[in-house]
Order: C-alpha cells, then structure tokens, then sequence
C-alpha cells in the first residue's frame, strides 16, 4: 500500500512529466525546433514544481530526475546527428552539475557551521543541480544569482510593507523565474 505522502510525490512527478510533454508537443506543433521544445518542456516542468514548492515546501525527487532526463533526451537528439558535439555536451552537463552542486554544498556548509541553518533545503540543491546539468556551468550559476537576488528584491519589497512571509519560503518560484531569464532574455555576459 502506498503512503498518501508517496502518493501525493508520485502524483507531482507524473504530472511534472505529462506537463513537460504536453508543452513540447504544443511547442512542436507550433513549428518550434525540437530544441526550442525541450525548452518549452522544462519551463512547464519548472512551473509544476513551483506550484508544488509553494504548496508543500517539498520539491520531489522524481520531479528533479525529469528534469536531468530531458537533458538526457536532448543530448540523445544531438548524438543522433552529431556524437562528438553530443560528448562535449555532456562532459559541460556534468562539469555543470558538479560545479552547482559542490558551490551549493560548501555554501550550506559555511552557512550551517556560522548560524546552525544551511539556509537552503535538500530539494532547491538537487533542483540547481540538475539545472546546472541542464543549463551547464555558466547558466547554472547565472540561475543561482538571479533566484536569490529576485528573492531578496520579493522579500525585502515585503519586509519594507510590513508583511512577514515567516521562516520558510518557496524557492522554487524563485528558481524558475531565474531559468526564464536566462533562457528567455539575453544576459551581460554573453550566455
């Protein structure tokens, strides 16, 4: 028997994934490049879990694999017409993954030894992982930046109005309108 917990964890997942789909297909409809489409699909899978952080606070597991398994079909895309290209897509995807992940582990470590709180939940982590992976190093850590400077400008623009959010957030939120921007609007520094 399924615990309702698992349950509801599945239910995020598959709809993360159906979403992701059901967006690429419109996307490929519309006459869009495969690529544009994988875009698309991550966008929508962004939005999804957005929704379910502010909902629970909980970013899910399978809705972080979902994410690195488009990457992964993007990258099989690309090998279909060109392996050598494809590898060098990759080893970027994992020198991106790595590199987000080992910032994000030292920074909640250095954090968590100075005030007691790492001040970034377990799911953000893997979720800007598994972006870096999808987005590669330079991207990954232009995500990073901007969730937390938009977060500070949404907080501070609360604080200022006298409205306490409390002591957790959804970062998610954050996250995804970062990965828009990046993807969407062209950045000083040439990504």
């Amino acid at each position: 028997m399924m615990r309702a917990e698992s349950a509801g964890s599945f239910r995020c997942s598959a709809g993360v994934f159906l979403g992701a789909a059901s967006a690429a297909l419109v996307a490929c409809g519309t006459g869009l490049s495969a690529m544009a489409a994988i875009r698309t699909a991550l966008i929508a899978m962004l939005a999804a879990i957005s929704a379910h952080d502010a909902r629970t606070r909980r970013i899910e597991n399978g809705s972080v694999a979902a994410i690195a398994g488009l990457r992964a079909f993007e990258l099989l895309l690309i090998s279909c017409g060109d392996l050598p290209s494809a590898l060098r897509e990759l080893r970027a995807s994992l020198f991106g993954a790595a590199a987000v992940l080992a910032f994000l582990l030292l920074s909640a470590h250095i954090m968590g030894r100075r005030t007691g709180d790492a001040g970034i939940g377990g799911g953000d982590v893997k979720l800007f992982a598994a972006l870096g992976f999808s987005l590669g190093c330079t991207r990954g850590f232009s995500v990073i930046a901007l969730s937390c400077a938009l977060l500070l400008a949404v907080q501070g623009i609360g604080a200022l109005l006298h409205r306490s959010a409390g002591r957790t957030f959804a970062f998610a939120p954050y996250i995804a309108a970062a990965v828009c921007i990046v993807l969407l609007a062209p950045l000083p520094w040439g990504i």
